[in-house]
């Protein structure tokens, strides 16, 4: 025993030297004589872990963490090389173990919430980063987790106080400017902040891309590409740049060269998701629509992709089946939910359908087809067999653009409902619209698609108009004098009784531009420049809803143009109402849905960009 310590000895005094290959040749020789000596086991794994190499690594701290599990240190540094390895659930579990056996070693709490951090669960995340703190108090390596930790869980102006204390600590943390920068989003701040640590680290690719991104999502998508080119000149092989190169060019409707960028990325990297999910976006944003859902279908795979619920049933492709009850359920926002609704009609004349959607959706979507259970997302279900997403419908019917929009209206209100509320309405002069301004805030470009409420004044005073508002949770402008009933609406089948009573519906892309949509009301969507790829590029109108007719910034931000394009359009249309209504004492008769049978929109000139703009 005393020689095999002396051996350990004159390890131990190679390592701490950074002799590591001569370490870890007189560690193999002490295991040749001690082939279970556990301390030795793990001091051969720690040494090939600072030399690289994480798999010889795993092999002898995992052996000594199984001669020895009652060491917190085993398990911490086996918790480490996992860690390098990608290995984050394995992590964790050695790392909450060291944590139980030695709760006093900040680091080990440190590189739990590091490891909770990578599987998304940030809340626990969170609680690990504040017991390293309350150990080591003056920790900026755990604040800077710590932020991304909050910034996870939407909490970022907890986040930005956090970072700030860290940069306090150590200003020239380029991590916490990072943080930062993540904590106070898409903002002109936020560019400061990048711009600080390109200054402590001159040309840094890293650092370029999260400007160039950070570019990107402020709307500056001109400098975001020469930024993020440069990028891809200097990691030529790189697929990642490769990838975040694609994805401005896409936004800028340059949707060959996009591809391109796509394609080069997959060619180094095969698996590489986000390629592969940005290809399919950019392939339906084209209208290329049978050849981009396979590629659309790679969200599933994409790091950050959490739908609220995944069932462990076979997936449905599209095949039918009599005898299978067959699960649709909703993945993202309501929007997308109103938009695939449309094909359970058809797949319900062919086989039993259970549709899972959120709350607000429940009663608007009982009427949607003979036979479908429809059922809140989150509560009981009954017996099912296979199920299907539902933005994985395209795909599973091989949907085209020939074969859009199939029968619209496919939604309607009840007609009782709709009566109750022309009555309300009838005080109302002239054309009586409705208006929203703002989606889910959660939604990451939503600072993009939404109107600040400021700017639609612009649309105040035309003659012959009353404004209805739309929008929940938030007052119209004062200049608009818009009647707002929003909180007697509890869900979406108030709001589809409320539209159905009016004429004409103005909306940002939200849900109730696709509740106006599916209903068959003539909707005016005020659409961003870096479009979503359900509005493809250079049109006015929509192949999804045929009473859509779209207006476009164009340039990103350009919101006083669109604005101004609507309030002509408005002023135009309020006109040709009040000139129908003087020339005739007729009433016009419901449609189908209970609502007001209107023509399809006009083209709009005026609000149409050209294909290469998003």
């Amino acid at each position: 025993m005393d020689t095999t310590r002396a051996w350990l000895d004159e390890c131990l005094a190679h390592h701490r030297a950074g002799r590591l290959d001569e370490a870890a040749r007189l560690y193999r020789a002490v295991l040749a004589v001690a082939p279970s000596h556990a301390d030795c086991l793990h001091l051969l794994g720690l040494a090939h872990h600072q030399g690289g190499d994480t798999a010889g690594a795993l092999v002898h701290l995992t052996a000594a963490t199984r001669l020895r599990p009652e060491v917190g240190l085993f398990h911490a540094n086996l918790g480490i090389a996992l860690l390098a390895a990608g290995e984050d659930d394995q992590a964790a579990e050695h790392l909450q173990r060291a944590c139980a056996l030695a709760p006093d070693e900040p680091d080990s709490w440190h590189n739990l919430g590091l490891a909770l951090l990578r599987l998304q669960r940030a809340a626990e995340a969170e609680a690990a980063m504040r017991r390293c703190l309350a150990l080591l108090p003056d920790g900026v390596d755990a604040r800077v987790n710590l932020g991304a930790a909050l910034v996870a869980q939407g909490r970022n102006g907890a986040a930005e106080h956090v970072l700030r204390a860290a940069l306090a600590l150590q200003p020239d943390c380029v991590e916490a400017l990072c943080g930062l920068a993540a904590a106070l989003g898409p903002t002109a701040d936020a560019v400061d902040c990048i711009r600080r640590a390109m200054q402590l680290r001159p040309n840094d690719p890293d650092l370029m891309t999260r400007l160039g991104t950070l570019f990107r999502d402020i709307g500056e998508l001109g400098t975001a590409e020469a930024m993020l080119h440069a990028v891809v000149q200097r990691r030529p092989g790189d697929a990642d740049a490769l990838s975040n190169h694609g994805n401005v060019l896409a936004a800028l409707g340059q949707t060959e060269a996009a591809l391109r960028s796509f394609e080069a990325a997959l060619a180094l990297a095969p698996g590489h998701a986000d390629a592969a999910y940005m290809r399919g976006s950019t392939l339906l944003l084209a209208g290329r629509l049978e050849a981009g859902w396979a590629g659309f279908e790679q969200r599933w795979e994409r790091r950050g992709f959490a739908p609220p619920y995944i069932y462990s049933a076979p997936r449905w492709r599209g095949a039918a089946d009599g005898k299978a009850v067959l699960l649709l359920h909703a993945e993202q926002g309501l929007g997308d939910t109103i938009q695939m609704a449309r094909f359970v009609p058809r797949i319900a004349a062919r086989q039993k359908v259970v549709l899972a959607v959120q709350e607000p959706l429940v009663r608007l979507l009982r009427a949607i087809a003979p036979g479908v259970t429809v059922v809140a997302q989150g509560g009981d279900l009954p017996p099912f067999d296979v199920q299907c997403p539902m933005m994985s419908l395209p795909h599973a019917l091989e949907i085209g653009l020939a074969d859009l929009p199939g029968e619209v209206p496919y939604l309607g209100a009840a007609p009782r409902a709709v009566a109750s509320w022309r009555a309300r309405l009838a005080a109302l002069p002239g054309l009586r619209v409705g208006i929203t301004w703002a989606g889910n805030a959660s939604y990451a470009a939503d600072h993009r698609r939404s109107l600040p409420e400021a700017a639609l004044v612009a649309l105040a005073g035309v003659a012959g108009v009353s404004f209805v508002s739309l929008q929940k949770g938030a007052a119209p402008p004062a200049a608009l004098a818009a009647r707002d009933w929003t909180a007697e609406l509890r869900d979406m089948a108030d709001t589809a009784a409320l539209i159905g009573a009016l004429d004409l519906v103005i909306s940002a892309d939200t849900a109730i531009a696709h509740l106006a949509g599916a209903m068959g009301k003539t909707v005016w969507l005020l659409n961003r420049f870096d479009t979503c790829w359900r509005w493809l590029l250079g049109r006015a109108d929509s192949p999804w809803y045929p009473s859509l007719r779209q207006f476009r910034q164009p340039a990103p931000g350009a919101w006083d143009a669109v604005l101004a394009d609507v309030r002509a359009a408005l002023a135009q249309r309020a006109i040709a109402c009040a000139a129908t209504l003087a020339g005739s004492t007729s009433t016009p008769s419901p449609g189908p849905s209970g609502t007001w049978t209107t023509p399809a929109p006009a083209s709009n000139t005026s609000g149409q960009m050209s294909s290469t703009s998003a």
